[in-house]
């Protein structure tokens, strides 16, 4: 299930240009399992922002490529393509994410 998730402060000029500036997850395999306090999965989000690094690091520890919201369809991949994020959506596709359509809300 989704568990809350730490980050711990980096050491000074080691933060990878991904991450938000001096952290770094204190635990991939977690984070790859994690939500927002929102309810989005920590994938979908690096996906949102274009954040491909972060994306792959999800993908290769399990995060689950076609999750979908409840309330609106909304994937991952719909996300990063609707934003732009081709590395995120290439990402994704390397990873088995689905191309169907999921909704005509997002």
């Amino acid at each position: 299930g989704a568990e809350a998730v730490t980050v711990t402060a980096a050491a000074p000029g080691a933060s990878s240009p991904d991450w938000p500036s001096g952290f770094e997850p204190a635990d991939p395999r977690r984070l790859a399992r994690s939500v927002s306090a929102q309810g989005l999965p920590a994938l979908f989000l690096a996906c949102l922002h274009g954040r491909t690094n972060c994306a792959m690091l999800l993908l290769n520890q399990g995060a689950d490529a076609d999750w979908q919201a409840d309330a609106s369809g909304a994937t991952a991949l719909l996300a990063a393509a609707r934003h732009g994020h081709a590395g995120c959506v290439a990402a994704l596709l390397r990873h088995g994410a689905s191309t169907s359509p999921c909704s005509d809300a997002y």
